[in-house]
């Protein structure tokens, strides 16, 4: 089928069916997928896929929604949206919604007004298959494996490269479409017995600009370092954080920064008076935490899609522009995120995120390697895996260090040390800062799934709780 029919046509389908408010998100995406295990290629292939939500909202009862991926009837000449399908969809919802008990964040949907898809752009085909860029995935990836297999080396992992457009349609008139590329590569390598491991990620617009030849120098000079191995007690102590377990971290606070939780007491931004913390130093001067979707690092759509509502976004803010928006400024907490019914309903500013966080530092400079030589004793993290929230109310976080901890003195990196689950806070954390490079695009490995638009610099931090030896690679 490809990807050259038209959404608009979609959502303007569902719309001249439905006699209730409702909104339509009919989204379009192109994966092309490359996964290897030891060295060899498992999977390599290109997926197409249309999936429609129609969520109904009739005055005084409930909200529902209905999900379609049957969208389009094609035939020899053109394909034309699956009139049957849409309307059975559209249907359920209703009959879903008419069932549920009033929305606690319902509102009136927003009007036909800024931001509007022009013409042009609401009426374009998804054009992502046709488009030309260069990619040299498969050759880095053929590098890489020859490079491997002299050094009998065994690697495992990915590359994937998503694009997708998003066309939005409410009964009340608003109209939006995002079009978004995100691609990202991940490799762990593994060698000798005992096994020794390491793990590499990078993320970006498109593959071509992940270095993936490249790393393969990274992932074995890891390797040599873990040939030397030195003894750690479990404790407290100063550690460099890579920019992947900086993002990881810094997700799971930005995904704790909800006015909804704050208000009812349930986050570590409750006040113990019963009022918000927003005002209260978190960090050192210059530090900002910030989701801005003109940020060249790190752009996102500024579109507000919302299939579902939760703590964090509700469906009848459906079409609402995104602005940049800095959750902590010179370490001062200043927003927290919060729909407009909640907005409306305890006087704050209702502040929707874009898809995209990014972590500055105004004294950080260098790269990971620079913070490395300038340190004095330290325990490099090369990455972070199975972080779990333990605590809201400190926004504690248990979780495992893997492939690779490494002893940082005088400059250099003298060895490795074991694995270690740790038990930390972020908030914590940032109070504890001593030093940071600039800022880089990354991937968190725990929540780059989930989070694929993060920059970050490396920290250098003091009174990370390594709290007992990890068997874990």
């Amino acid at each position: 089928m490809g990807g050259r029919q038209r959404g608009d046509q979609v959502c303007d389908t569902i719309l001249d069916l439905v006699d209730f408010p409702a909104v339509v998100i009919a989204s379009f995406t192109h994966r092309r997928d490359t996964r290897f295990a030891r060295t060899q290629l498992t999977t390599n292939g290109d997926v197409d896929s249309w999936q429609v939500t129609i969520v109904a909202m009739p005055e005084g009862h409930g909200v529902a929604s209905a999900t379609v991926t049957d969208v389009w009837v094609d035939d020899v000449t053109s394909s034309k949206p699956n009139r049957p399908a849409l309307a059975a969809a559209a249907r359920r919802a209703h009959a879903l919604a008419l069932q549920s008990t009033p929305a606690p964040d319902a509102s009136t949907l927003l009007e036909q007004e800024s931001p509007r898809a022009s013409v042009d752009l609401w009426n374009a085909p998804s054009g992502w298959p046709e488009e030309s860029h260069e990619d040299n995935t498969l050759t880095d990836l053929g590098l890489m494996f020859d490079r491997a297999r002299t050094h009998e080396v065994a690697l495992f992992g990915y590359a994937e490269q998503l694009s997708e457009t998003h066309w939005l349609a409410t009964t009340s008139g608003r109209r939006g479409r995002s079009d978004e590329r995100s691609a990202r590569f991940e490799c762990t390598a593994r060698h000798g017995t005992p096994t020794r491991s390491n793990w590499w990620g990078g993320s970006a617009a498109h593959l071509a600009d992940i270095p993936i030849a490249e790393s393969f120098e990274l992932l074995m000079t890891g390797l040599r370092h873990q040939a030397k191995r030195r003894h750690l007690a479990p404790g407290n102590h100063r550690v460099l954080l890579s920019p992947s377990a900086v993002g990881d971290l810094m997700v799971d606070l930005w995904w704790a920064m909800l006015a909804v939780d704050a208000v009812e007491g349930r986050s570590v931004f409750s006040g113990s008076d019963g009022r918000l913390r927003l005002g209260e130093q978190f960090g050192p001067q210059g530090l900002r935490l910030t989701s801005d979707p003109a940020d060249p690092l790190v752009p996102a759509s500024n579109l507000h899609l919302v299939s579902t509502s939760s703590a964090s976004a509700s469906v009848f803010d459906n079409g609402a522009q995104i602005e940049s928006v800095d959750w902590l400024r010179d370490g001062v907490l200043t927003s927290l995120m919060s729909d407009r019914r909640f907005s409306r309903d305890h006087d704050l500013p209702f502040t929707p995120a874009a898809d995209t966080l990014a972590l500055y530092v105004d004294a950080g400079h260098g790269s990971l390697g620079n913070l490395v030589a300038r340190t004095e004793h330290a325990y490099l993290i090369n990455c972070l895996w199975y972080n779990r929230l333990v605590d809201p109310g400190q926004l504690l976080i248990t979780g495992l260090t893997r492939d690779g901890v490494y002893e940082v003195r005088d400059g250099e990196i003298i060895g490795a040390v074991d694995n270690f689950r740790f038990l930390q806070s972020p908030v914590k954390m940032l109070a504890s800062i001593r030093d940071s490079s600039h800022t880089s695009r990354t991937l968190p490995r725990e929540m780059g799934d989930y989070a694929p638009r993060v920059a970050m610099p490396a920290l250098l931090v003091d009174d990370f709780n390594l709290n007992s030896i990890s068997e874990a690679q």
